[in-house]
C-alpha cells in the first residue's frame, strides 16, 4: 500500500517496546487511528516534540499490520499557551479525551471536527482566563 499524507492532532499515547510510541490521531482526512512513532522516545529525535499531546502535524502514513507507521512528521502547531498554564493545559487534555471516546465513527464529518478542535485548542491557548473564553 502507497503511503499517503494526513493533516492529525495527537490526542493520546503509550510506549511501545524500547523506543516507540503508540500514537492516538485525530486527522482531518480519515477521522480516528492509531499510529507508531518509530524511535519517539529516544534522546534528541525529531519525533519526540512531534509526538506530544495536543501536537497538530502534517504527517507521512503507511500502512502497518497493526497500526499506521509514521514516515515523516512536520509539525503545523503546538499551542504553547497551553503548555504554561495548568488549567488551560487541562481543557486541551478534556478536549484530547473527549475526541478520543466520542470521535469513532466521524469520518465523514472529521474534516469539520479537525478544524473546530484546532480552533478551540487555539482560541484555548490565546485566551486569557478559560473560564471566560469558553463560558
Amino acid at each position: 500500500m502507497p503511503a499517503y499524507m494526513v493533516q492529525a492532532i495527537n490526542i493520546s499515547s503509550f510506549d511501545l517496546g524500547e523506543a516507540d510510541r503508540v500514537l492516538g490521531i485525530f486527522t482531518a482526512e480519515k477521522g480516528l487511528l492509531k499510529a507508531v512513532a518509530k524511535a519517539a522516545r529516544k534522546p534528541g529525535t525529531k519525533m519526540a516534540g512531534r509526538s506530544d499531546i495536543l501536537a497538530v502535524n502534517e504527517l507521512l502514513l503507511a500502512h502497518g499490520r497493526t497500526f499506521e507507521i509514521i514516515t515523516q512528521a512536520q509539525s503545523m502547531e503546538n499551542f504553547p499557551g497551553l503548555r504554561k498554564d495548568l488549567t488551560k493545559l487541562s481543557y486541551g487534555l478534556f478536549y484530547a479525551e473527549l475526541t478520543n471516546c466520542f470521535a469513532q465513527g466521524l469520518e465523514e464529518d472529521s474534516k469539520n471536527y479537525f478544524e473546530f478542535l484546532v480552533g478551540s485548542l487555539r482560541r484555548l491557548s490565546l485566551s486569557q482566563s478559560p473560564a471566560v473564553e469558553l463560558g
